[in-house]
C-alpha cells in the first residue's frame, strides 16, 4: 500500500463552513494550495497577529478554501475516486 499522509477531517470541516484557519500540517498546501495557511510551529503568533489585523484577506482565504471542498472534497468525490481505484 502507498504510504499516505491525511489531515484531519476538521479541516475539511472548517473549510466547508466558511471559515477561516491556518494550519500546521504540510499537506494543507497539497489539498487547498494557498487558500488554507500552512504555518510552522515558532510562526503562529506571527500569522494569528497577521490575520486579526488583515480580516478582509482572511475571509477571502475562507471563501476560497469553501470552494475548494465544494468542488474537490465532498463525500461524492471521495466515492468517485474509490470506485475509480477499485476499478468500478
Amino acid at each position: 500500500f502507498p504510504v499516505t499522509i491525511e489531515l484531519n477531517g476538521r479541516v475539511f470541516e472548517i473549510a466547508c463552513s466558511g471559515n477561516f484557519q491556518i494550519c500546521d500540517h504540510p499537506m494543507v498546501e497539497v489539498y487547498f494550495g494557498g487558500s488554507i495557511p500552512y504555518v510552522i510551529p515558532d510562526k503562529w503568533l506571527d500569522r494569528i497577529d497577521y490575520y486579526l489585523t488583515h480580516e478582509k484577506e482572511a475571509k477571502l482565504l475562507a471563501q476560497a478554501a469553501r470552494c475548494t471542498v465544494l468542488v474537490k472534497h465532498t463525500y461524492k468525490n471521495r466515492a468517485e475516486q474509490i470506485l475509480q481505484e477499485i476499478g468500478l
